[in-house]
């Protein structure tokens, strides 16, 4: 081989790779497979992985009880930002059956698209969850403003000083109980 045909040779082997290696990319992943990341993470206790799928300014607004704390207790408290992660209807991926967008995909999405996800569960529950696009990717925005937060998580500040709910009062003990002679 002379040494003008191992040039060309070795132009054309690194043209076919640039090819392979442009067309090859992986691409982002969907707002579905986002979701189904974030309720598999919940599902297998990776909840920071979870934590992190879920949109920014959402995820402050999760972390804002643990700044109280941390101004009224100390950083001694023992909490970490993936405590404040509490998933109550949906933490297990394998009750999944379909998870589709509702409406049209947007191929090329802009910054702060957001597109709604229809969630079917194998028991025919149906739910439906709502993805942000941010930065380059999709992120789970959770509906903190459908749910009474200060019910869930209550600022120590906030908490009244009255009674607490008194615990289920336990049936008598019978003194009129049969036992041989």
């Amino acid at each position: 081989m002379t040494t003008r045909s191992k040039l060309r040779f070795a132009a054309l082997c690194v043209a076919s790779m640039a090819a392979c290696y442009s067309g090859c990319q992986a691409e982002e992943p969907g707002p579905e497979e986002v979701f189904r990341g974030f309720v598999e993470n919940i599902w297998r206790g990776q909840d920071a992985l979870a934590l992190e799928a879920v949109l920014p300014a959402t995820r402050a607004r999760l972390l804002e009880p643990l700044d109280d704390v941390d101004e009224q207790v100390g950083e001694g408290h023992g909490l970490t930002p993936v405590d404040m992660l509490i998933v109550t209807r949906l933490d297990n991926p394998h009750e999944l059956k379909e998870v589709e967008i509702v409406g049209e995909h947007p191929d090329a999405p802009q910054e702060g698209t957001r597109v709604e996800l229809a969630l079917r569960m194998l028991d025919d529950r149906q739910g439906n969850a709502t993805m942000v696009y941010q930065g380059g990717r999709w992120y789970v925005d959770l509906p903190l403003d459908q749910v009474d937060t200060r019910q869930v998580l209550v600022p120590l500040h906030l908490e009244k000083e009255g009674p607490q709910a008194m615990p289920e009062e336990q049936p008598a003990a019978r003194e009129d109980t049969e036992h041989s002679e």
